[in-house]
């Protein structure tokens, strides 16, 4: 395997829908929510997990190539999402978004610019270490879906990949 095709894997390592397999893995319907401007949809398998002190997110910024926005989102949806919602059944991930940044020219320097997130919530550390074996498990027996021809490489780049732990509610 090249370097190359292996960067791009492990880029897809923390992200992780193709429709017929997201309607086939998922245990609950998507939620979808607007939140100051950005889409998010959001699939859990525990409501409570979020208030575990143990929880981690694993935060994935994408940017599109230019022209490829809608292909790279079609891409993240058929690959990643795909892949997370099986993780998701199998009970490796707590949850996952994808999340749309607000299409807004000007406002943001470009080199930090992204185009969609995708976060994965594990229940602590150790989950998401063992997430690292089923998700190539997985990656090896589905081909990757290609959307028009073109792979992940010729449609985005992911941006920044951030390791985070939620602080509590501020409304508590």
């Amino acid at each position: 395997m090249s370097r190359r095709t292996l960067a791009i894997l492990l880029a897809g390592l923390l992200m992780g829908a193709a429709g017929m397999a997201l309607l086939n893995h998922l245990q609950k319907p998507a939620s979808i929510t607007s939140v100051a401007g950005n889409t998010v949809a959001a699939h859990e398998a525990d409501p409570e997990s979020a208030t575990n002190a143990d929880v981690v997110w694993a935060i994935s910024l994408v940017r599109a190539r230019p022209g490829q926005r809608e292909r790279l989102l079609r891409f993240l949806r058929a690959n990643w999402l795909a892949l997370d919602a099986q993780l998701l059944a199998q009970g490796r991930i707590s949850s996952y978004r994808l999340l749309e940044a607000d299409v807004v020219t000007g406002v943001i320097n470009d080199s930090k610019r992204w185009d969609y997130a995708v976060i994965l919530e594990y229940r602590d550390r150790q989950a998401m270490q063992d997430f690292v074996p089923a998700y190539l498990a997985l990656l090896k027996a589905r081909p990757q879906v290609r959307i028009d021809g073109l792979v992940f490489a010729d449609l985005g780049e992911v941006v920044q990949q951030q390791v985070a732990s939620p602080l509590g509610n501020d409304s508590e």
